[in-house]
């Protein structure tokens, strides 16, 4: 369990659990699965990522399953313009995609 503490308005430390990218959540994100087989990419393996497009030529690509060494680590998503920015947490994709809705409706 990951945990993050907060202070709310009233100076009281509340939990909160931060949820780790997952690929069941990306999948409620609404991120669809891309195939990739082996006859495409001449690497020796099939392997697949998910993507999501945001708004029109801003989307959201994961990593391969082929990256993911061990069954403990943990998916991230990023977007091609900026690849050194890897989210990791759900919660980030869910406020992202707030502040695209709202800067849509100006």
């Amino acid at each position: 369990m990951n945990l993050k503490y907060y202070t709310n308005h009233f100076g009281l430390i509340t939990l909160k659990e931060i949820e780790l990218m997952t690929e069941k959540k990306l999948k409620e994100l609404g991120f669809r699965r891309e195939d990739v087989s082996d006859d495409e990419s001449n690497n020796g393996y099939d392997y697949y990522y998910y993507c999501l497009e945001l708004t029109e030529g801003f989307s959201l690509i994961s990593c391969g399953n082929d990256e993911l060494v061990h069954s403990k680590d943990n998916w991230y998503v990023y977007n091609f313009d900026w690849p050194n920015i890897k989210i990791t947490k759900a919660d980030h994709i869910h406020k992202l995609k707030e502040i695209i809705a709202c800067s849509q409706q100006n």
